[in-house]
């Protein structure tokens, strides 16, 4: 499908507008797998040795360009439209348009064991091999950013250990689940952000280096698509540990906790030398990441009221540690949110419910929208503040 960006606001005074990228995408995908499942209750009761695998060839091929109209607005006539075909055609309503293609296949796979150790006790091992196919960055390149019009797989291979279990202590019921994992990549596909043409480019020179000009002709129509590049930048490690947690303190009273906790590592990074200018660190950022996150909840029924059938109170809270994006750090947040069911009221087919998100109207930031060391700005997205609502349903 077709894909558009234009970034006005991280145009640089003194430059050129530049018009807005187009990409126009065409993908395929073949594969072929298999699963396959062995008993071993033989050896011990309620293994099973599970083991699959997948032959996968994707293929990529998308048009490139540059908007001739370097002022996006409201589409208001169809003949304001950009299409594939303006593309493929070279037509004047982009410039600097090619057809450029790159294809990836991997053998991935999955082997590990099931036990049902009990009716109540589940345990697993398993390691996996997987990939993310390459792509096609936008619009066309020039000078040294040729070599970067397609980027490369990635891969991924992990062994995960996990437990689940339900049991009883004194009546009340638990339900306990841990899961540990640690995954190596390789060949990480990364977003370098800001890399466009600087305010002290020369096009008479013959020498406009990395972080004057991405490319070195101060065009900024070939600039990468919203100055974001798509690069390989080499590999890294993430393990972490997975806890839930459910306790039925009665059959009206349920609480509810867990947690979670990364690690993540750079092994080696590879950036060319290019695209240091671009970058604030010699690490792989592992965007919208928390190194820790937990959750809890309350949810309490009230049985036979005189005005309903039931009512049910659920309480969440959640807590996330400070968010890396494009190496800026983005900060910790918590967030309540409350609802309160009223079913069947007065004997009726009638629900209502009433709720509220963010309870406490927090200000927090939930993603970065743009950021980097040359464009000197870390623009953000704010979550929602407080909502209150009601809803009413009538079943039939």
């Amino acid at each position: 499908g077709p894909q558009g960006s234009s970034v006005a606001f991280a145009q640089i005074p003194g430059m050129p507008l530049s018009g807005p990228a187009y990409n126009f995408i065409e993908e395929e995908t073949t594969a072929v797998f298999g699963h396959f499942t062995y008993d071993m209750d033989d050896w011990l009761e309620g293994l099973v040795f599970e083991v699959g695998a997948r032959y996968t060839d994707d293929k990529t091929e998308s048009c490139t360009g540059t908007g001739v109209n370097t002022t996006p607005g409201p589409v208001l006539a169809r003949s304001d439209v950009v299409e594939q075909g303006d593309c493929l055609d070279a037509s004047s309503n982009l410039v600097n348009t090619s057809v450029n293609s790159a294809s990836s296949d991997e053998f991935t796979w999955s082997v590990g064991f099931n036990w049902q150790i009990t009716d109540d006790l589940f345990s697993y091992l398993v390691s996996r091999h997987g990939y993310r196919a390459g792509g096609v960055n936008g619009p066309t390149f020039s000078g040294r950013l040729n070599p970067y019009q397609s980027f490369a797989p990635e891969t991924v291979t992990d062994v995960e250990w996990g437990l689940r279990s339900e049991w009883a202590i004194g009546g009340v019921d638990v339900r306990a689940n841990l899961s540990a994992f640690i995954g190596r990549y390789d060949d990480v596909q990364s977003a370098l952000t800001g890399v466009q043409t600087g305010a002290f480019c020369n096009p008479s020179s013959q020498d406009n280096p990395p972080g004057v000009s991405p490319d070195g002709d101060c065009n900024p129509s070939n600039d990468p698509a919203g100055g974001t590049l798509l690069v390989n930048v080499g590999k890294a490690e993430v393990s972490g540990v997975d806890l839930d947690f459910q306790v039925a303190l009665t059959p009206n009273l349920l609480i509810s906790l867990a947690g979670n906790y990364l690690d993540t590592k750079t092994r080696s990074y590879d950036l060319p030398a290019i695209f240091a200018p671009y970058v604030a660190s010699q690490e792989i950022n592992f965007d919208l990441t928390s190194e820790k996150s937990y959750t809890a909840g309350i949810r309490y029924v009230l049985n036979s009221v005189p005005f309903a059938e039931d009512v049910i109170f659920n309480m969440d809270y959640y807590w996330t540690d400070e968010i890396s994006f494009s190496g800026a750090a983005l900060s910790d947040y918590s967030l309540t949110n409350l609802r309160i069911d009223i079913n069947s009221v007065m004997g009726r087919s009638i629900d209502f419910s009433l709720f509220s998100r963010n309870l406490f109207d927090e200000k927090y930031v939930v993603s970065g929208s743009s950021s980097g060391d040359f464009l000197g700005i870390t623009a953000v997205v704010y979550g929602p503040p407080r909502m209150v609502g009601a809803e009413l349903r009538y079943r039939f």
